[in-house]
């Protein structure tokens, strides 16, 4: 099933205000029902900002493209119907505390829906997936395959009501990264926050990250051998984000990547043969 369509059943039947948090390049708001009066979208990497201002102009309803991190939304108590997290809580830096703050926007039975990759059902591939966490998150901005995001929902206060596991991309052997789940859960009334806490019981966040290649990655910088900390990666990380964007655009049926060749000349000097790239 292409992934569009998973996008269509992720947002089916939603309305009023939706915030939508790790928008990205905006390649859900295509999918948005008429009944949605406005969607949120928070981003904060700021080219993919960028291709989501453009992406909201193009929506079928109302967008505003904000500037925010999902441990502190931008977003006022209890103000939205609903909230989408669409293959983000992976790599947020603190899964825990991003669900909170999802919890405090989120109006009293408000709905989160959800479509993350998670930890596998079987031994075998989940250690495969801590195998792979070793440097998937360095090359994957920040996304862990081994995160255990359908518990930590219910923990953060949620109510699932709604779910189906599902395997994408569907290949023969499955990858670290093919579990997925996708569903819907209910913010009770009561507030809680997991753990017993409510929402403002818990302490402000502490993002632990190091930068990688396609942007801000959660986990601790001892784990980066020494060589690689004092890279200047900035440079990669763009160009990183940008080829995601592309290949993004690729599988949901647009242009794809666009390959420049840079042109070399030769120039010819008595007694010397040199190439200048």
């Amino acid at each position: 099933m292409p992934v569009g369509e998973h996008r269509h059943e992720l947002l089916a039947g939603l309305d009023g205000r939706v915030l939508e948090v790790g928008a990205g390049k905006g390649l859900n708001f295509a999918h948005y029902p008429p009944t949605v009066s406005k969607v949120i979208a928070v981003e904060p990497v700021p080219y993919l900002r960028g291709l989501a201002h453009a992406a909201a102009g193009r929506a079928p309803v109302p967008v505003q493209v904000l500037d925010g991190h999902a441990e502190a939304l931008p977003v006022a108590d209890e103000s939205v119907d609903a909230a989408v997290v669409s293959l983000v809580l992976c790599s947020v830096p603190d899964q825990a505390r991003a669900l909170v703050e999802l919890a405090r926007v989120i109006r009293p039975d408000g709905e989160l829906r959800f479509f993350e990759h998670v930890r596998a059902e079987t031994p075998a591939l989940v250690r495969a997936q801590r195998v792979v966490d070793l440097v998937w998150p360095l090359l994957g901005g920040g996304c862990h395959a081994s995160r255990d995001t359908l518990a930590a929902i219910p923990a953060a206060g949620f109510r699932v009501t709604s779910l189906r596991r599902l395997r994408f991309p569907e290949t023969r052997v499955p990858s670290p990264t093919s579990p997925h789940i996708l569903g819907v859960a209910r913010r009770p009334r009561d507030r809680t926050g997991g753990e017993g806490m409510t929402v403002r019981d818990r302490p402000p966040a502490r993002p632990r990250h190091w930068t990688g290649l396609a942007g801000p990655i959660p986990g601790r910088p001892h784990r980066l051998p020494g060589v690689l900390a004092d890279l200047p990666l900035e440079g990669l990380r763009v160009a990183a984000s940008r080829a995601a964007a592309d290949l993004g655009s690729a599988a949901e049926g647009g242009p794809g990547p666009r390959i420049r060749v840079k042109p070399q000349i030769r120039r010819v000097e008595p007694g010397k043969n040199r190439r200048i790239a």
